[in-house]
């Protein structure tokens, strides 16, 4: 039987950058993996799966050295994803497989831990492929010989390692079982009050710490009662405002926001906020490839971010976030 321990991480800065540009690679991974499929499908009628994208890899990493950084584990878990996801949907337990967001792939998974000999080797640390020996917490005892993988995880502003073990099930007469029982559900009930606290805690913090928060209204029904196709309409405000209409919550901070005069005469409200909607998901509009990842390194390391855009009357238009996130900016490029 198949027994998974939760243990708290403890990574220096430099393991925690390499860990969240890990995330931001498999991320785009998973997507263009998605999108390969469907592509394939829709103009050639071929069915794409994870054989032939796992055998791409190689090739993947001549094409983007950064993907080099990552161990081939972690990137064939990544493309078991798309293609479990794809399965369940074939089967019907599952809806159709979205595009994932920053915010939704928080985990990288290490398949085969027990290859690497030294991944417990060092008492108080893990080792993690590409990474390095890293602090871990080990709480309680386990048969470090029988971990068949080893899951990473960023849990809000912390990281924890998921450890699968494979062990004999205890044999628990029926004498015992309901006392054991009764410790169980205490100790659900115990979690359940903690992670009750733990969401008001981060609904605090959210409000507390951000200029602006995006939320997704997802039903709207009409005066009779039926759900209307229209989407609802798109506003903005800042200042622990929201934006509707596919938001979702801000990768930085904006500080205060101005606009400057000429993109208030030349450009329509709704593009500007279609635009800062883009940027606060990191979606950085017509730069150029430098610029784009320019913008993933500032948002992990700190800089100034730069976005671009055009508008419905094809005027382009700046977003720039200062370094220490204390301004944001729109503007038009002369202006600058």
């Amino acid at each position: 039987m198949q027994f998974t321990y939760q243990f708290r991480l403890y990574p220096t800065r430099e393991q925690e950058e390499k860990m969240n540009r890990t995330l931001l690679l498999l991320q785009r991974l998973y997507n263009a993996a998605k999108e390969q499929r469907e592509i394939a499908y829709k103009q050639f009628g071929k069915s794409v799966f994870y054989s032939h994208q796992q055998s791409e890899l190689p090739e993947l990493k001549e094409e983007f050295p950064e993907y080099k950084d990552i161990h081939s584990q972690v990137l064939q878990d990544c493309l078991q994803r798309v293609d479990d996801a794809f399965q369940r949907f074939f089967r019907g337990v599952a809806g159709y497989p979205h595009f994932k967001s920053k915010d939704r792939y928080l985990s990288f998974t290490y398949t085969q831990p027990g290859a690497v000999k030294k991944t417990f080797a060092k008492e108080g640390y893990v080792y993690l492929s590409k990474i390095g020996f890293m602090k871990i917490n080990i709480h309680r005892p386990f048969d470090q010989k029988n971990v068949t993988q080893i899951n990473i995880k960023r849990n809000a502003d912390q990281w924890v390692a998921n450890i699968t073990v494979k062990e004999e099930y205890p044999d628990i007469s029926s004498s015992i079982e309901k006392a054991v029982g009764i410790k169980v559900a205490k100790a659900h009930r115990k979690v359940a009050q903690k992670r009750n606290d733990f969401l008001h805690d981060q609904s605090f913090r959210i409000v507390r710490d951000h200029d602006l928060i995006a939320a997704e209204q997802l039903k709207i029904r009409t005066g009779n009662g039926r759900r209307s196709k229209k989407p609802p309409p798109l506003s903005i405000s800042v200042g622990g405002g929201s934006i509707h209409r596919g938001g979702i919550f801000m990768l930085f901070k904006l500080g205060q926001i101005f606009v400057t005069s000429g993109v208030r005469n030349a450009i329509p409200e709704e593009d500007i906020s279609r635009g800062l909607v883009r940027f606060v998901k990191g979606n950085w509009g017509i730069v150029c490839k430098e610029d784009w990842k320019m913008n993933d390194e500032a948002v992990c390391n700190g800089g100034r971010i730069l976005g671009a855009y055009l508008s419905s009357n094809h005027i382009k238009f700046w977003i720039i976030t200062e370094g220490d996130r204390s301004a944001t900016t729109i503007l038009l490029p002369d202006e600058y």
